[in-house]
């Protein structure tokens, strides 16, 4: 209809199944192939996959590979014949586009970043000084600052086997009364759905999301403890003005044998009996735990069994079986950052085969061999992935995994989304500040993320040329 003044006919196809999609939208495209127009507007060819995929009510990878095949052969076709085209990038599923649909989220190119420098970040640092209670707190407090609304803030594990997590219930209770001390003081001058910080929420991503790693029903029970003795709860949040907290607790599992055995000391079968019983406290108290968050280590290699022990397969059994438990979203971690693209389209394949929906998946990438955020690309533009763990300053490792290196930089991932055209809701230059903070002050070494060394020399140079 919006082309109907060209002397060709436009051509309206009602789309049933899924097997003719890619025949219509060939229909749809044609008379424009040939069309003396000097361009193909964004917005009609926007409108076709927008309604396609309404009447698919999915967005299935083989139909994403024919409609790009379709939309690459007519934009060359018409470049040979001397047309110009214009596109708008966010309308085409292609490969080398920036945002895909996604009608499980609340926008079309939001990433969602679970900040886990507070847990998995600090998890790894050795030495006979640990990170202070009031560091970790301050940390947090930064992140929140920086716009960062899902977090891990610590591990209610063994003392012993994690030393840096000995304060988590200390940590969690500060947090939460930071929280509701920042509410108290903002709640006056701020404006409705506004933060101080200038970031405007709505929708879900307006709380908090707070997530604890527990290994078993002893660990849940003392986040209970600190939840029911620090704040008032309901339906999993605890409210704070305007804003709301929750609780996610998270529990973790492996691919690989071997690693399960080294790291918690019990079989794959085994660990998904201990979750079973973790899951079934959580649903006694859905006052306080809103979700459910199942890790799975060593997506891509193991350290002990070898890279190619773990299979695709492996993962996304698992993967359905965390899910059958009960988990509310699956983060699939490169533990040893051995991955590379090709593996990871590969592995998160077989998963969202196994348990569907890819608004339901995460991703963890470690940097050992430089290949976190290529990983991460991969898992964002070509499989759908909107969800992405990552650590400020790319601190991190694994205990029970050997040369294991940091995770993905947050600075970097931000930096990476934002040019790319993604959301993610988090001001990277109060970010940098926050990673800073904790390379600089808490660990007294130099960040290792590039984006926030260009950008700390960037303002360093600004100052001494202003002053």
């Amino acid at each position: 209809q919006r082309h109907k003044k060209t002397k060709h006919k436009s051509h309206h196809v009602q789309v049933p199944t899924q097997t003719d999609t890619a025949l219509h939208l060939e229909i749809l495209l044609r008379p424009h192939r040939n069309s003396k127009s000097k361009y193909i507007r964004y917005t009609f060819i926007h409108t076709i996959l927008i309604s396609i995929m309404k009447k698919l009510g999915a967005y299935m990878s083989s139909s994403r590979r024919e409609i790009r095949r379709i939309l690459t052969h007519s934009i060359s076709h018409s470049s040979r014949c001397g047309h110009d085209i214009l596109l708008d990038a966010s309308a085409l599923p292609s490969s080398s586009m920036t945002a895909r649909w996604n009608s499980n989220s609340s926008s079309s190119n939001y990433v969602r970043i679970v900040e886990v420098s507070p847990r998995d970040g600090l998890q790894n640092e050795r030495g006979s000084t640990l990170v202070s209670t009031e560091d970790k707190v301050e940390l947090v407090r930064l992140l929140r600052r920086a716009g960062v609304k899902h977090l891990e803030c610590g591990a209610f594990v063994s003392p012993k086997a994690v030393p840096q997590m000995s304060d988590s219930g200390l940590v969690l209770e500060r947090v939460l009364r930071l929280e509701e001390e920042e509410e108290e003081d903002e709640r006056e001058d701020v404006e409705e759905g506004q933060r101080e910080d200038g970031i405007v929420w709505n929708g879900e991503e307006s709380s908090s999301r707070l997530s604890v790693l527990v290994p078993n029903v002893r660990g849940i029970e003392s986040v209970l403890e600190v939840c029911r003795n620090t704040s008032s709860w309901s339906n999993g949040k605890c409210l704070f003005g305007d804003d709301a907290v929750s609780i996610e607790v998270a529990v973790f599992g492996s691919a690989s044998e071997m690693f399960s055995q080294r790291n918690i000391r019990c079989s794959i079968d085994e660990s998904l009996d201990r979750f079973r019983d973790v899951m079934e406290v959580c649903n006694e108290n859905r006052d306080i735990i809103s979700s459910v968050r199942g890790y799975v280590s060593c997506v891509l290699g193991c350290p002990y069994d070898g890279l190619e022990a773990v299979t695709p397969s492996d993962v996304a059994a698992v993967s359905e079986s965390l899910v059958k438990i009960g988990c509310n979203e699956i983060s699939l971690g490169d533990t040893i950052g051995v991955g590379t693209p090709k593996k990871t389209i590969s592995m998160l394949q077989a998963v969202k085969a196994s348990i569907g929906d890819s608004s339901d998946i995460a991703v963890h990438f470690h940097d050992t061999y430089g290949q976190a955020l290529a990983n991460i690309y991969a898992a964002v533009v070509e499989e759908d992935i909107r969800i992405v763990d990552s650590s400020v300053g790319g601190i991190g490792g694994c205990p029970y995994a050997p040369g294991a290196s940091g995770n993905a930089s947050t600075e970097d991932l931000v930096y990476m989304l934002h040019g790319m055209g993604f959301d993610t809701g988090i001001d990277l230059d109060k970010l940098v500040l926050a990673g800073s903070f904790l390379a600089e002050e808490v660990l007294q070494r130099k960040t290792s993320s590039k984006a926030a060394q260009a950008i700390l020399s960037k303002n360093a140079v600004e100052k001494c040329v202003a002053s």
